[in-house]
């Protein structure tokens, strides 16, 4: 806070040797924002995209080291309502877009000491969690003999990079301390190491796969039609051999960085010629003094060498950008119609952030990390309660329909399956999915042959249960096994027959109604989405109807890893299937075994329990497991998604300590259930959340109510949890998951705008669809009630998105945009893919559960209405559920069917009603617009 004004002299706060930005104060006697850069320091003033009166802010660009930061000053009265900050939203973006690295400081006069209170929710919600910026500060600024505040701040966009931070008395200066932080802009040194890989320069496809059809295929005859472990060594030989031929494999060590595509020799030399000008002209400078005593004419030797430099730098700085130019159109732009090549050289040129691997190498032994990793797969077990609880359910009576076995495939089976594996990357054999589908056509019917005698032998390949596994950091700094996460790559010969076997045991188990109905994972027209829209539609209806929706998300530990093998063979044979699909499912499961692979490899370690991580099969065997916690949960509504189980029950305010005693008797018999199946429940991160109106959650706290227990622990209760990636709050206001989607799209969009220049105007649109806008896509049939502030917070996203397409300016209107390119905007995307969902809802192509909640108006009454197979829309006594997605969208589709159905008798596909609903809702939003 400068307290200077226009008026004031400079001489009263100009410091030699530094320039000073400021923004005079707007108040009588106090305000002002300035910042102090030292002289020499390349930078320059940042004018805003609007003005404004309060909060006073003054903005900054500092160029270190070729790297622009942003750093700004914000100061904001005590007298002025803290809402103001809200302006910031527009604000900041473009200033967050334009720059990499931002730093803001300044006195806030908002405590972050009570992270709770409303100011404080309130610039979290609109400031720091919209633009992904962290508060560093963590120590009271302002003191008195009373009291303490944090008022004074430091966001930063990347908290990994201050290296220091804190706070220091100075009472001379004023009654608050300085904050104080050391910023490092520098990339860390990259480390050296070295690399395996197959040279694919001159790698030739239709050689390999000429090789591949005349291969010694008959050397595969000469074994017994059950020793599959042999003839698959055959086949990986012949692979391996042929994959080394054409593409052998070589050892590199990599010292540095690989160059940019863009950084030619021509410009290497540049750069060198122009660095040995500028440490001259450096060095010169340093010593003018000195030399010119002896030399006259030294000052026009070193004009002459400065001019050379600048000379040299501009050449450089074109050579550059010509480069660049050229390199993005032939690598990006020319490959727009190659879906898979333009987004691999979007992430080759780090267009777009990559997952990238740690800077320094793993430094636990890998059979120590093995060993951590398998702590629960080989975990000691009660064999006297296995063997109680596989007879529980072997009294169980068994399916009654038929009975599941294997069936026969065809080589145009592994075509078609064949063409569904995504990854690429290789397991113990060394062999890449590539290699299999680019000469499949000349090896289906073997590999089918294999698989077939594999299900006719109830025998599953040893060579395909050999997992590698690679730790990936779960942080930034791992020290211990706990810090990775272990990734089991197997064979992609594994994964097809994996795939056969999971497609025939899924019609089975879907056909027959076997598994649970509100499972939702790995299912055919279920997702997470629709699983989250049935709870929060059971939610929205309580708070409708004045009721409290208590919601507990339950966490197991390594579930998947703990899962019995036994239990799972004996529900398998509960669900019917016949003896022979039993033994190939235990052969599957049984002997397995993994070895950790880093600089180094582990010993091999067998498996004793768990289904395989990687796997295409073990997510559908843990299903299996799970199929019948329903039995256990009488009361109250419960939806899983894979390992993933919540709780939900309803209740008037009044009854809140008989839901509470209630859920922990759910809980029991759910922790029960767990323990008799060997499944951990977590219950450090198993949280519940109490969800209703501001007015009933008061209510509520006025009661004493039973904390909610699991296995004798206490529950956490959270204002915000979050729930298959969707992060719900006490009054489901949406706030936290749209500023946290929010701040990742502005990340993104930033990361983009260092190469719009060079990305051809197609290129940015489809980037910014695909990489940015998209993220708005998950979960967006959900938030339909969301308030009219955190809409326009998405929409101003998109407008910074359409700037960036276009290459506007932050002062240039947007309106022209969207009607050239006839974009929806952002509310008319949600309407989109509500109105797809709901449709596939009304035809039949979504979850039985959500079906249900569907009632036409024929099913009300017998009378021939026009409108009688339209949707009968419930009556709401709130405007919160007016707006969710059984109500406002059910009206919505009434309205649109008629006019987009066109008096079509049949029903319409899918693609079809995408269609013709995207022209209607295009219609609408461009209506001021002449048909074109």
């Amino acid at each position: 806070e400068t307290f200077v004004c226009e008026k004031t002299p400079k001489i009263f706060y100009e410091i030699p040797g530094y320039k000073f930005f400021h923004t005079d104060r707007t108040m009588q006697s106090r305000g002002g924002a300035g910042l102090y850069v030292k002289d020499g320091i390349d930078c320059k003033e940042i004018k805003l995209c609007k003005e404004v009166v309060q909060p006073e802010i003054c903005f900054v660009e500092i160029n270190c080291n070729y790297t622009k930061v942003a750093v700004g000053v914000i100061y904001k009265s005590p007298l002025i309502s803290y809402t103001q900050y809200a302006v910031l939203d527009e604000i900041l973006a473009p200033i967050i877009t334009g720059y990499e690295h931002h730093i803001l400081m300044g006195d806030y006069n908002i405590d972050h000491l009570k992270p709770n209170a409303s100011d404080c929710k309130f610039f979290r919600e609109h400031v720091t969690e919209p633009f992904d910026l962290t508060q560093m500060i963590t120590e009271p600024t302002r003191i008195t003999d009373s009291s303490g505040t944090l008022i004074d701040l430091l966001l930063v966009s990347y908290p990994d990079n201050v290296k220091i931070s804190g706070v220091v008395d100075v009472p001379a200066i004023g009654d608050h301390c300085l904050i104080f932080s050391s910023y490092a802009v520098n990339k860390p040194k990259f480390q050296p190491k070295i690399i395996v890989k197959r040279k694919m320069d001159n790698f030739n496809v239709e050689q390999f796969k000429n090789d591949i059809a005349f291969a010694p295929w008959g050397s595969l005859s000469a074994f017994d039609h059950d020793d599959l472990d042999n003839k698959i060594t055959v086949i990986e030989n012949i692979y391996r051999d042929i994959m080394d031929k054409h593409c052998p494999k070589v050892e590199i060590r990599v010292t540095h960085p690989s160059s940019s595509a863009w950084r030619t020799e021509e410009i290497k030399n540049l750069q060198n010629d122009r660095d040995k000008y500028y440490t001259k002209f450096k060095k010169m400078k340093k010593d003018e003094k000195q030399l010119s005593k002896h030399d006259i004419n030294f000052k026009a030797k070193m004009k002459i060498t400065e001019n050379i430099y600048h000379q040299l730098r501009n050449k450089v700085t074109h050579a550059i950008r010509q480069s660049k130019i050229k390199v993005f159109d032939e690598k990006i732009n020319k490959k727009l119609k190659q879906p898979k090549q333009f987004h691999h050289a979007l992430r080759t040129h780090n267009v777009v952030d990559t997952k990238t691997a740690p800077l320094t190498s793993i430094k636990i032994l890998p059979n120590i990390l093995n060993q951590a990793f398998l702590s629960n797969n080989n975990a000691s077990i009660d064999e006297e309660l296995l063997a109680e609880e596989i007879t529980k359910i072997n009294n169980k009576p068994i399916h009654s329909g038929p009975q599941f076995k294997f069936s026969e495939i065809t080589g145009l089976d592994i075509k078609k399956i064949v063409k569904t594996i995504k990854t690429n990357a290789c397991g113990v054999d060394d062999i890449s999915a590539y290699f299999i589908k680019i000469s499949i056509e000349h090896t289906a019917d073997i590999l089918a042959d294999i698989i077939n005698s594999s299900f006719i032998n109830n025998f599953f390949p040893n060579r395909w249960k050999e997992a590698i596994v690679k730790p990936i950091p779960k942080v930034s700094n791992p020290t211990q096994p706990t810090d990775y996460r272990p990734i089991s790559l197997l064979p992609a010969f594994s994964k097809i027959a994996e795939k056969i076997a999971a497609k025939q045991m899924s019609h089975f188990l879907h056909e027959h109604k076997l598994l649970d109905k509100l499972q939702s994972a790995y299912r055919v027209s279920h997702s997470t989405t629709t699983a989250l829209l049935t709870v929060t539609d059971d939610i929205f209806k309580a708070i409708d109807e004045s009721e409290i929706a208590l919601l507990t998300l339950l966490d197991y530990s390594k579930a998947f890893d703990t899962a019995n093998h036994k239990i799972i063979i004996a529900k398998l044979k509960h669900f019917g299937f016949c003896d022979d699909a039993l033994a190939w499912v235990t052969s599957y499961l049984s002997n397995r075994k993994q070895k950790v692979r880093t600089d180094s490899d582990s010993e091999w370690e067998f498996i004793q329990n768990g289904v395989p991580q990687g796997s295409i099969l073990g997510p559908l065997l843990f299903t299996v497991l799970v199929s019948d916690i329903s039995e256990n949960i009488t009361t109250g509504n419960h939806h899983t998604y894979a390992d993933d189980l919540q709780f939900l029950l309803t209740f008037k305010p009044a009854e809140a300590a008989n839901a509470f005693h209630t859920t922990n008797t759910v809980l029991n018999n759910i922790a029960n259930y767990s323990n008799n199946n060997f499944l951990k429940l977590n219950t450090d991160k198993t949280k519940y959340i109490v969800i209703g109106s501001q007015h009933n959650l008061k209510t509520l706290s006025a009661q004493e109510l039973p904390p909610l227990k699991l296995n004798g622990d206490i529950l956490e209760r959270k204002n915000n949890v979050k729930n298959l990636g969707v992060i719900f709050d006490e009054n489901m206001f949406w706030t936290n998951q749209i500023n946290t989607i929010v701040g990742k799209a502005y990340g993104r969009l930033k990361q983009a705008y260092k190469f719009r220049n060079f990305l051809s105007l197609e290129s940015r649109f489809n980037l910014i669809e695909i990489y940015i806008l998209s993220l708005f896509n998950y979960g967006d049939v959900l938030v339909g009630n969301m308030s009219g502030r955190l809409a326009n917070k998405i929409q101003r996203l998109q407008n910074s998105c359409m700037r960036f397409v276009f290459g506007l300016r932050k002062y240039d209107h947007i309106s022209n945009c969207y009607e050239k390119n006839k974009t929806l905007n952002m509310e008319n995307r949600r309407k989109l893919h509500s109105l797809i969902l709901m449709h596939k809802i009304s035809i039949g192509l979504a979850p039985e559960y959500l079906s249900e909640k569907l009632v036409r108006h024929s099913d009300l009454h017998e009378y021939n209405t026009r409108g009688r197979e339209n949707i009968a829309v419930q009556r709401v006594n709130t405007s919160v559920r007016s707006n969710t997605f059984f109500i406002s969208i059910s009206k919505l589709y009434n309205d649109i069917l008629p006019i987009i159905k066109e008096n079509r008798q049949n029903e319409m596909s899918v693609p079809l009603f995408k269609q013709k609903c995207k022209t209607y809702l295009t219609n609408q939003q461009f209506s001021h617009l002449p048909v074109s």
